[in-house]
């Protein structure tokens, strides 16, 4: 910082130091986690195909106050349902020190579907065994539960609702203790039984998203957006948005969100139609046909063949296999689309 009689430096620290040059490591604790079981929820891997998971993961001290939060989204068109997540939460300072297990890791999922409703799914709640510890690694499985287990849970321990304000009760999936639950509080409640109401602070939150008041233990609350929007409050519209016709893929291609914070100019990724491809879906593949001149003899003779299309490297001189087709006999005739703009320079036949 600039002074014209004193200049000083002050250091922007990353959440993982502090200090007053960043010198000190900050006390933190690592998740690693990942979903298992979504078959028990959905049977026809088709209904996968128009839904995202998003996981809310909540660092909380003493039952109620709410450290810090982070959230992740798994769905089938990024790949990633089977995929590790990792991510860390810091402890706050100075920290309390206890054999109690004051701190503990909440994992919410919830189903936001392309009509931009959200639904919870299952919670689960692990203690952090040893607070003590200056830096800590948790993993977990986030297992779905068979419909037919899950509803006896929640009679068993849901039967008396505890919860306050039309709260929904809902069991802790890894906890079959009574006394373990979670209280799904309407947006202008919260707390363990959802029996404090703010009427205030949801109002910053956009009207079709999820409000949590107190979830980041002042006045100001957490906004849970639905598929199509992002941001603090939920107010910003994604480029893409199937359900309100907002798709950016051209030809026919159909638009997912990719959730790449990083990547907010262009947050989506297009799935294309079998004769284009693209980021945008705008190009036309190259299509190669071949004829073959064969005899009866080698047509008969033959049990298999494959086509390779090969590019060349120039430099290291190696043959680089682009695409293969393979063939029951000896084929005829050959059609092959090629997803690039310039088509391989070698074709083989074997």
């Amino acid at each position: 910082m600039n002074n014209s009689s004193n200049p000083i430096i002050e250091c922007f620290c990353p959440p993982s130091y502090f200090g007053r040059f960043c010198q000190y490591y900050s006390d933190r604790i690592t998740v690693i986690t990942h979903l298992d079981g979504l078959k028990y929820i959905y049977k026809d891997h088709q209904q996968l195909l128009n839904i995202t998971i998003k996981v809310l993961a909540t660092f909380i001290h003493n039952e109620s106050d709410i450290i810090d939060h982070n959230e992740i989204h798994f769905a089938s068109v990024l790949n990633n349902l089977q995929e590790k997540q990792k991510f860390y939460f810091v402890y706050p300072r100075p920290r309390t020190l206890s054999r109690n297990r004051l701190y503990k890791i909440r994992f919410e999922a919830f189903e936001l579907n392309m009509n931009t409703t959200i639904r919870l799914l299952a919670i689960w709640e692990y203690s952090i065994d040893f607070n003590f510890l200056p830096s800590f690694r948790i993993a977990k499985i986030l297992k779905f539960q068979q419909k037919q287990k899950q509803e006896q849970q929640t009679h068993h321990i849901c039967e008396i609702n505890p919860c306050q304000n039309n709260g929904t009760c809902y069991p802790i999936i890894n906890n079959n203790d009574s006394t373990m639950y979670f209280c799904y509080c309407v947006n202008n409640s919260y707390g363990k039984n959802c029996e404090h109401i703010d009427d205030c602070s949801c109002s910053v939150c956009s009207s079709n998203s999820l409000c949590r008041p107190h979830y980041h233990n002042t006045d100001d609350p957490l906004c849970l957006c639905p598929i199509n929007r992002f941001g603090p409050t939920c107010h910003l519209e994604r480029k893409c948005d199937m359900f309100h016709n907002k798709n950016p893929c051209l030809n026919g291609g159909s638009c997912s969100v990719k959730y790449d914070q990083d990547a907010l100019i262009r947050d989506y990724v297009c799935i294309c139609q079998a004769m284009h491809y693209g980021d945008h879906c705008q190009y036309l593949p190259g299509l190669i046909n071949i004829q073959y001149l064969i005899n009866d003899i080698n047509l008969h003779s033959t049990l298999a063949s494959v086509v390779q299309l090969y590019n060349y490297d120039f430099l290291t001189l190696d043959l680089i296999l682009e695409q293969q087709q393979v063939y029951e006999g000896q084929p005829t005739y050959s059609n092959i689309i090629y997803a690039g703009q310039l088509l391989p320079s070698l074709g083989f036949l074997k």
